[in-house]
C-alpha cells in the first residue's frame, strides 16, 4: 500500500511546491499593481488570493474589520476587500473603473474621481508596469541572497546562441546533455546533467587538464584511443563531484573515437569584482533577463532558418514542464534543495516579467501599448477597440496556453 501511495505523494508534494511558487510570484505581481493604484489615489476594489469563486474576504467598514461571506460583490467599497478564493493559483486585484477587469467602467458619481479611468496617463502607464517590477525586484532580492553565499558566482546556465552579458565575468564549462546505452560512458557511469570539470588521461605523466568547452574534451578522447581516462564531474543539482574512468573506443558508425556522451556549453557569471558584489543581484537580473530575449531570438531564427517552426513551441514549457523540473530539484538536491527552489523562483519570476511587458494583447505590455498613443497626442485609444483586442488576446493566451500543456503532457507521457 505504501509503495502504491509514494507516487502519489510525490505528485501532490510537486503540485504544492508549485503552488506556492507560483502563488508567491504571482501575488507580488499584483502587489505592484495595488500599492502604485493606491499611491495614485485609484480605488482598489478587491486584493485577492487565489482565482474566484470568493470563500471569504476581510473589510474595513466603518473603522472595524468585517468577515464576509460568498460571492457577492460588496456595496461598500470605500476601502480594499481583501479576499481568499477557491483556486489556490496567484491572485488578482479589482481596480475600479478599469474596463479590462470586467467591470465595465465606473458609474457611481461618489468614486468617478477615484475610478482607473479618471488617473493620469501616467499614473494608469505606472500602474500597469508596476506588477512586472515587482517581479524584477523579487528576482533581484534572491539573486543577490544567493550570490552572497556562493560568493558571487552565479549557478550554471546552459549556453544557448551567442549572448552577451553586459556585466560580471563569464566563465565556460562543459555540461553532459545525454549518455548513449551501452557506451563507454555509460559503463563508467557517466550521468545526464553532470559538469566536467578536469579530465586526466591514466598515463605516466598526465597531470590534470581543466576543461572549459566541449571542443577540448573531444580532442582529449581522440588523442586516447583505449586509454582510461579519469574524468572528475559535479552533480549540476546537488553540487556532488565525483571521478569517474572512462575509455574512449573507436566507433564505426560514427568513424571516429568517442565516449558516447552528448556535451553542451555551460556558462557561469562572477560578479566579485570591485563594486560588482554590491550589485550583484540587479547585475544578474539584468545578465539574464538580457539573456532570456537573446535566447528566445536564437531560437526563432534558427528555426526559420532550418523551416522548423515546431522548434520554437519546443521550447516552450507551462505548468506541467515546470513541474518536471521542480520534481527532478526534489528528488536530487540534497542539502541544495532551498537554494535550488529560490533559484528556479526567481527565474520563472524574471521570465514572466519579460514576457508580461511584451506588448502582447491582454498582457501589461500590451495593455501599456494602447497607453502610449495618448501620451503622445493626448487622445484616448477608443476603449471599445481596446476591450475587443484585450479579450482577443486574453482568449489566444488561454488557447496557447492549452496547448503547451497538452505538448507538455505528451513529453511526459
Amino acid at each position: 500500500m505504501i509503495e502504491l501511495l509514494l507516487p502519489v505523494l510525490s505528485i501532490a508534494l510537486v503540485v504544492i511546491v508549485i503552488l506556492v511558487i507560483l502563488g508567491i510570484i504571482v501575488i507580488v505581481h499584483e502587489f505592484g499593481h495595488f500599492i502604485v493604484a493606491r499611491k495614485a489615489g485609484v480605488l482598489v476594489e478587491e486584493f485577492g488570493l487565489g482565482i474566484p469563486p470568493r470563500l471569504f474576504g476581510v473589510q474595513r467598514i466603518q473603522g472595524k474589520w468585517v468577515i464576509t461571506k460568498g460571492t457577492k460583490h460588496p456595496e461598500n467599497i470605500d476601502h480594499t476587500l481583501y479576499s481568499i478564493n477557491s483556486l489556490p493559483i496567484g491572485g488578482f486585484v479589482r481596480l475600479y473603473g478599469d474596463g479590462a477587469g470586467g467591470e465595465g467602467g465606473a458609474v457611481d458619481p461618489r468614486y468617478v474621481s477615484r475610478s482607473f479611468e479618471s488617473a493620469s496617463v501616467w499614473w494608469r502607464a505606472a500602474i500597469m508596469v508596476a506588477g512586472v517590477s515587482m517581479n524584477v525586484v523579487l528576482a533581484v532580492f534572491i539573486y543577490y541572497v544567493l550570490l552572497s553565499k556562493s560568493g558571487f558566482v552565479s549557478d550554471r546556465l546552459p549556453l544557448i546562441g551567442n549572448p552577451s552579458f553586459a556585466f560580471g565575468t563569464v566563465e565556460q564549462s562543459i555540461g553532459v546533455s545525454g549518455i548513449v546505452d551501452g557506451s563507454p560512458a555509460d559503463v563508467a557511469g557517466l550521468k545526464a546533467e553532470e559538469i566536467v570539470l578536469r579530465v586526466r588521461p591514466q598515463t605516466d605523466d598526465a597531470d590534470w587538464i581543466i576543461m572549459q568547452k566541449p571542443d577540448e574534451l573531444i580532442f582529449i578522447v581522440k588523442q586516447n584511443e583505449g586509454v582510461p581516462i579519469e574524468i572528475e564531474v559535479k552533480d549540476f543539482t546537488s553540487g556532488a563531484m565525483r571521478v569517474v574512468v572512462v575509455e574512449p573506443a573507436f566507433n564505426k558508425e560514427e568513424g571516429r573515437v568517442m565516449i558516447g556522451a552528448g556535451l553542451m556549453n555551460l556558462i557561469r557569471i562572477r560578479y566579485d569584482q570591485g563594486i560588482e558584489p554590491y550589485f550583484a543581484g540587479v547585475l544578474h537580473a539584468w545578465n539574464i533577463a538580457s539573456y532570456n530575449f537573446q535566447a528566445i531570438g536564437s531560437v526563432v531564427s534558427f528555426a526559420v532558418e532550418e523551416k522548423r517552426p515546431e522548434i520554437i513551441g519546443e521550447t516552450v514549457t507551462g505548468p506541467v514542464g515546470i513541474g518536471r523540473v521542480i520534481d527532478k530539484i526534489l528528488k536530487s538536491s540534497g542539502e541544495k534543495l532551498v537554494e535550488n527552489l529560490l533559484n528556479i523562483t526567481a527565474i520563472i519570476s524574471l521570465s514572466l516579467a519579460t514576457v508580461n511587458i511584451l506588448p502582447l494583447p491582454a498582457l501589461d505590455g500590451g495593455r501599456l501599448m494602447f497607453l502610449i498613443p495618448e501620451m503622445v497626442t493626448g487622445r484616448r485609444v477608443n476603449r471599445k477597440f481596446e476591450q475587443y483586442v484585450n479579450v482577443a488576446g486574453f482568449i489566444l493566451l488561454i488557447g496557447l496556453s492549452i496547448l503547451i500543456t497538452i505538448k507538455d503532457l505528451i513529453h511526459l507521457w
